[in-house]
């Protein structure tokens, strides 16, 4: 008797259940619903929130879709209603759940995570131009915070007040900004963008 081979495929999708509702939760970020009504499965409709979070209504209550993606492939890690537990985005696209872009993360490592400022002033995450009145004399302070300490490096560039049109920031801080982020941040650093 000949042998049959055996293909064993691993399904593409986790099987979630939520309340009364059957998901299947795909690695690319895809959800969808079992409508018992047809007896088949749709692809479930999104909505961003304020802050661009996509979101789904499950039984009355919205839930956004990174934690459900994230819960289902990583189910003993974190209860899926704790919202003490945040899902960060590691490209800081809101609306890319795909499971590898995903991470869990306190609400201190999902900030730091964070885009530039739109009111920073000189267009670099961290770095900021200061005027030190005793001296007469203006710098580029590097402000890195961990754990409620703030770390501070100055680097002086030119005396007087600090110019209207400021000069290009020179490739030293940036390199030294870029270190402390990494020393301090770890994963979650995040040079601006």
């Amino acid at each position: 008797m000949k042998k049959i081979p055996i293909t064993v495929t691993k399904k593409p999708f986790q099987e979630l259940r939520i309340r009364d509702t059957e998901l299947r939760v795909y690695s690319s970020g895809r959800i969808d619903r079992f409508h018992k009504r047809w007896d088949c499965w749709r692809i479930v409709k999104v909505k961003p929130d304020k802050k661009g979070y996509l979101r789904i209504e499950i039984d009355g209550k919205t839930i956004r879709c990174n934690r459900i993606v994230y819960y289902a492939f990583n189910r003993s890690t974190f209860d899926l209603f704790d919202s003490k537990v945040e899902i960060d985005h590691k490209n800081r696209d809101k609306t890319d759940n795909c499971i590898t872009n995903l991470r869990i993360a306190t609400h201190g490592q999902n900030v730091r995570n964070r885009k530039t400022r739109s009111d920073n002033r000189c267009g670099e995450k961290n770095i900021s131009p200061v005027y030190i009145a005793k001296g007469d004399y203006w710098c580029w302070k590097i402000t890195v915070q961990d754990n409620g300490k703030k770390h501070t490096r100055k680097f002086r560039a030119g005396s007087g007040p600090i110019p209207e049109i400021l000069p290009p920031i020179p490739q030293e801080v940036k390199e030294t900004r870029n270190d402390m982020l990494d020393k301090h941040h770890g994963e979650f650093a995040n040079y601006g963008n």
